[in-house]
């Protein structure tokens, strides 16, 4: 479930459900992006607190954040854009891994606010999507943020959901 306030309308051409993944999450239902019955990728949002800082601190101390942990991360591409209701958003691609690992995860940050309340949300690729078709799609679905109760269709119970 998206958290209070925020409220997305994806548009058709993203397949989008809420759900639980067990390995994401064991009781906070994520979005899943899906091409027929392949999960392409996952976003997990959470609302800032109050006194968040602005986008380019936030992110300078994720990415700081994360090194400390051992992750090696690589920052690329970065944007911003807005929503059809006035919402700012900032994105930034994170590749990363851990050092004992050489494979490397693609995932897209965005930080979203109205001026008042602000969100961050993670979209990891987990299929094949390509890096430009991932951040496209996620920009795309954000910019249909706005203030309110979510609108997305309610995944199926855990035995009839998509695998």
């Amino acid at each position: 479930m998206l958290p209070d306030g925020l409220a997305i309308d994806p548009p058709e051409s993203i397949d989008v459900t809420q759900q639980l993944v067990p390995s994401v999450n064991q009781q906070k239902q994520v979005l899943a992006v899906w091409d027929g019955d392949t999960l392409r990728y996952l976003i997990t949002v959470e609302k800032l607190p109050v006194d968040a800082p602005q986008w380019q601190l936030y992110f300078q101390q994720l990415v700081g954040d994360l090194r400390v942990a051992g992750t090696v991360v690589d920052t690329g591409r970065r944007g911003e854009y807005q929503s059809a209701s006035g919402w700012r958003g900032n994105y930034l691609v994170l590749t990363s891994h851990p050092k004992t690992q050489s494979r490397a995860d693609l995932t897209v940050a965005h930080y979203l606010t109205d001026g008042r309340v602000a969100f961050v949300a993670y979209a990891r690729l987990v299929g094949t999507t390509p890096a430009d078709q991932l951040i496209d799609e996620t920009v795309r679905l954000f910019q249909t943020a706005h203030l309110g109760i979510p609108e997305l269709p309610a995944a199926a119970p855990a035995s009839a959901a998509k695998p």
